[in-house]
C-alpha cells in the first residue's frame, strides 16, 4: 500500500504546474482579447481563436506535468555510509581480512524532508484530491446529460410532412453538407440541435405548433448551421475540459465567451442565406418571449442561452458595421490552413453574407428596447 506522505512530491508538482497554467492562460486570454479588439474579426474567427485559448488552458498544465514528473528528486543514500550487505568486501580474497558486515541503512522515505518543506506537500495533496473528486463528479454529470439527450432524440416523434415540406432552406442546405433529421419533443422548453450519431434537429410542440413556418424555417437554419459546423462535438469538448478544470478561472471565463460566438457565428450563418437580419431578429425575440429561456440546460448547443446572450445577439444582429461573415476571416484561414491543410472541412467554401445590405444601422441597448420587433410579431 502506497504511503499517502509518498505521493507528497508528486501533489506539489501537479499544484504547481496547475497553478502556472492559469498565469500561463491568462496572458494568453489576454494577448486574444487585444488582439480581437484591434481586428474586430467575424464570430466565427473569434470562435476559432477561444477554442485556441481554451485548448492551451488544458495542455499548458499538462505539458508542465508531464515535463516535471520525471525530475522529483528522490532523498539517496547518504556518502560514507556502507548500503548493505552486498557491498561488503569479499572474504576469499588471498590476504584480505573479512569484515563483519555493517548494519544495512534503511531505505529513505520520501516523507523526510517533510520538515522543511512545511504545510505545503499536505495542501498540495489536499487540493489535488479535491481536483479528481469534483472533476470525477463532474464528468459523471455530463455523461448523464448524453444519455439524457440520446432518449430525447430517440423518443422524438418525426415532424409532420406537410411541415417539413415547407422548410425549403434548411431541406436545401442539407442536400449538400450534414444530414440531419427534423424531430419533435415534449421534453424539451427551446429547440436544439443533437448531434453526434444520427444528428436531428428537435422542436419544442409548441414551438411546432404556435410559430409560423418562416419563422420554423430560420430557427431550423440556425440549428441546422449547429450541426454544420460540429458544434456538437465541440461543445462536447468544451464541457468535458470545464469539468476538469473546474478550478480555472480563465477555462470558466473563455468557456462563456465561446458559447455565445457559437450561437453569433449560427445567426451569422441564417443572415447569410436569408439576407433578412431584422426580420431574424424579431423572429429570436419573439422565441424568447414565448418561450423563455431553458428550464435545464442540455449537454447540446440549442438556440436561447441566457438573457444577456439574447440581448448581445439581437445586438449583433442590428449592428450593420460588425464583421459578420459566417466563417473564418482570411487571415485565421491562412493560420490555420498551414496546421490543417489537409483537413477537408478547412477547405469548405461558403456564400458570403448579406447582412450588410439589409441590416438596419441602429444597434440597441437592452433586450426590453426593442419595440419595433414587436411590431413586425
Amino acid at each position: 500500500m502506497i504511503a499517502p506522505a509518498s505521493l507528497e512530491p508528486i501533489a506539489a508538482t501537479i499544484v504547481r504546474s496547475l497553478a502556472w497554467g492559469v498565469l500561463e492562460s491568462a496572458v494568453l486570454c489576454a494577448a486574444v482579447g487585444l488582439w480581437i479588439r484591434a481586428l474586430r474579426p467575424s464570430a466565427a474567427t473569434r470562435y476559432v481563436l477561444r477554442w485556441t485559448v481554451l485548448g492551451a488552458s488544458l495542455l499548458f498544465p499538462l505539458a508542465s506535468i508531464g515535463s516535471s514528473l520525471g525530475r522529483i528528486e528522490h532523498i539517496g543514500v547518504p556518502r560514507g555510509i556502507s548500503a548493505g550487505p552486498r557491498y561488503a568486501a569479499p572474504a576469499h580474497r588471498a590476504g584480505v581480512a573479512a569484515t563483519p558486515p555493517t548494519a544495512a541503512w534503511p531505505r529513505p522515505h520520501v516523507s523526510a524532508p517533510l520538515s522543511r518543506l512545511g504545510a505545503w506537500p499536505l495542501t498540495s495533496l489536499t487540493f489535488v484530491g479535491a481536483w479528481l473528486a469534483v472533476a470525477t463528479i463532474r464528468l459523471s454529470l455530463l455523461a448523464a446529460g448524453l444519455v439524457a439527450i440520446a432518449r430525447i432524440k430517440r423518443i422524438a416523434e418525426p415532424l409532420d410532412d406537410h411541415i417539413a415540406r415547407k422548410l425549403r432552406r434548411v431541406r436545401y442546405a442539407a442536400r449538400f453538407g450534414r444530414v440531419a433529421a427534423i424531430r419533435v419533443s415534449s421534453d424539451i422548453d427551446v429547440p436544439v440541435a443533437i448531434g453526434f450519431r444520427r444528428p436531428a434537429i428537435v422542436f419544442p410542440r409548441a414551438v411546432i405548433e404556435r410559430e409560423s413556418i418562416a419563422d420554423l424555417d430560420q430557427i431550423a437554419m440556425h440549428e441546422y448551421a449547429h450541426l454544420e459546423r460540429y458544434d456538437d462535438w465541440g461543445n462536447l469538448a468544451q464541457r468535458a475540459i470545464e469539468a476538469v478544470l473546474w478550478y480555472h478561472p480563465v477555462v470558466a471565463f473563455v468557456g462563456r465567451a465561446i458559447a455565445l460566438e457559437r450561437e453569433i457565428a449560427c445567426d451569422d450563418y441564417v443572415v447569410a442565406r436569408t439576407g433578412r437580419a431584422h426580420r431574424y431578429a424579431a423572429c429570436l425575440w419573439k422565441l424568447v418571449e414565448s418561450s423563455g429561456l431553458p428550464a435545464r440546460p442540455l449537454v447540446a448547443p440549442g438556440a436561447l442561452l441566457s438573457p444577456k446572450a439574447i440581448t448581445v445577439r439581437i445586438e449583433a444582429l442590428l449592428d450593420s458595421r460588425r464583421n459578420a461573415l459566417p466563417r473564418l476571416s482570411p487571415p485565421a484561414r491562412s493560420g490555420l490552413d498551414c496546421f490543417a491543410s489537409s483537413s477537408p472541412s478547412s477547405k469548405r467554401n461558403v456564400r458570403p453574407s448579406l447582412q450588410s445590405k439589409t441590416a438596419p444601422t441602429a444597434p440597441t441597448a437592452r433586450l426590453r428596447r426593442f419595440p419595433s420587433l414587436h411590431a413586425q410579431c
